[in-house]
């Protein structure tokens, strides 16, 4: 399993389809399987192996197992597989996305950036992607950078909690702790039961 990170992050994406009866279908259901992540693994890797070069969802298959690498610690493999599933279909914004979270947990955070901004680019509205990516710049030390993209993110869903516990965290290493500590309140104002904002907030009022 990876290990917990401190930074409130957004889910991995899988990619789904319609595939007709048979082997392949029943491989397919198992690669978009929601819960399971070795079942994902071996559905997709099944699907993948008795696929032709050419067939269509080869694509979401590779994001798919990506995300599910992504979701077992396997990071660098997860890297891999979303780097070919680009190439496959190299506009689909969440495997930019996927292949950018994976790069940020092997902290190639050059590489996670570069991935995130083609996410955004390719899906201008995701508030999830600029929040991500505002971890990446406050990994790198560009706190300025961080602190626009988790703004940006709550511009775009004022109520994600995420964004705001993150955009705390980054005020309190700029040494901004009023801003902090707002930032923290909103979050417990729209989660009151939101622990990471709790420990934030108890932290730094201590």
């Amino acid at each position: 399993m990876p290990r917990r990170e401190h930074w409130m992050t957004g889910a991995i994406l899988l990619a789904f389809a319609c595939i007709s009866a048979g082997a392949r279908a029943d491989d397919w259901a198992d690669c978009q399987s929601t819960m399971d992540m070795s079942r994902i693994v071996s559905g997709c890797s099944k699907f993948l192996s008795s696929t032709p070069a050419n067939d269509p969802n080869r694509w979401a298959a590779y994001v798919n197992r990506c995300g599910a690498f992504i979701r077992l610690g396997k990071f660098a493999n997860a890297v891999e597989d979303c780097t070919v599933a680009i190439e496959l279909n190299p506009r689909y914004s969440n495997a930019h996305f996927n292949r950018g979270f994976a790069y940020r947990r092997l902290n190639k955070l050059p590489q996670a950036i570069q991935d995130y901004s083609r996410a955004i680019e390719l899906k201008t509205d995701d508030h999830v992607a600029y929040s991500d990516r505002g971890i990446a710049y406050a990994m790198s030390g560009q706190l300025e950078q961080a602190l626009k993209d988790f703004s940006a993110a709550i511009a775009l869903r004022p109520d994600y909690v995420n964004a705001y516990n993150n955009r705390g965290r980054v005020q309190e290493m700029a040494g901004n702790l009023k801003a902090a500590e707002a930032d923290y309140r909103k979050a417990l104002e729209m989660a009151p039961n939101f622990k990471p904002a709790q420990d934030n907030l108890r932290r730094l009022t201590q």
